[in-house]
């Protein structure tokens, strides 16, 4: 029955397919393919909440690693539809459930002994997703050890890196010229700026070696070139604007940094 179902969903014949699944669930409930197809049938037509609710049945009756893997990516899916130009962020819940459903899904594969590369791969992102920078390094340590000829990884890192980089690069050019501006000067804030810049130049650094890293194992550029440029500049800038002009104010303002 469950063959004649695929049979029908190649030759098209949709309903029949989703008649003849329905019968399947009826007959043996236990039985996770069916699910699992069923909520890929949905996904392919865009109705997510009813492929859910078929992840949501299966996992309740016979829950396995492939369902909470579908169920993740259903969720994840929901979150980028979440946001528009009110809500630019999106549903943040949606992408912390999307991470519990990957880790049970982890936790899972790994009792039956399946491989769990691709979902930590996934698991990766949705942490880069949240902005959960030090767990998304802890876990790109992991796996840049295992899947090392892997350019998306490589490439994604380099981003993580990058995030990281103009997080403090961005304020502390900012702190920088109020800085100039000011008549009296701050220890502390020049410290602050000093420390912020050196700190930029090392993920900045890092971006780019994995940006360049991504770009070797790449069978066609893919905008890695492009992105280990733009950080490559950002490394000049410092090095040979702020980071000297930095320390040309703190000595004459007699700051030790600490260096």
């Amino acid at each position: 029955l469950y063959n004649q179902a695929i049979e029908n969903f190649n030759a098209s014949n949709d309903e029949v397919a989703l008649t003849k699944l329905d019968l399947c669930i009826k007959m043996d409930s236990n039985r996770s393919e069916t699910y699992r197809t069923l909520v890929g049938h949905y996904v392919s037509k865009n109705d997510l909440s009813k492929a859910k609710e078929y992840v949501d049945l299966g996992i309740s009756i016979n829950p396995s690693y492939i369902l909470y893997a579908m169920g993740s990516e259903l969720l994840e899916k929901e979150f980028h539809s979440s946001k528009n130009d009110s809500n630019p962020k999106g549903n943040m819940q949606l992408i912390m459930d999307a991470e519990s459903m990957c880790l049970q899904a982890i936790e899972m594969a790994e009792k039956e002994s399946e491989d769990s590369g691709s979902l930590k791969i996934k698991l990766f992102l949705l942490n880069l997703e949240m902005g959960k920078n030090q767990k998304a390094i802890d876990i790109s340590n992991e796996l840049l050890n295992v899947y090392y000829d892997n350019p998306d990884l490589y490439f994604n890192v380099g981003v993580l890196y990058q995030r990281l980089a103009t997080q403090l690069y961005d304020p502390a050019t900012r702190a920088y010229g109020e800085l100039n501006s000011g008549d009296t000067l701050d220890s502390d804030m020049v410290i602050n700026i000093y420390q912020d810049f050196m700190q930029a130049k090392i993920y900045a650094e890092q971006s780019k070696e994995k940006f360049l890293e991504a770009n070797d194992l790449e069978t066609e550029d893919t905008g890695s070139r492009q992105a280990a440029s733009e950080m490559r500049n950002l490394i000049k800038n410092l090095k040979d604007i702020y980071l000297p002009s930095i320390k040309e104010i703190a000595d004459s303002q007699g700051i030790n940094l600490n260096e």
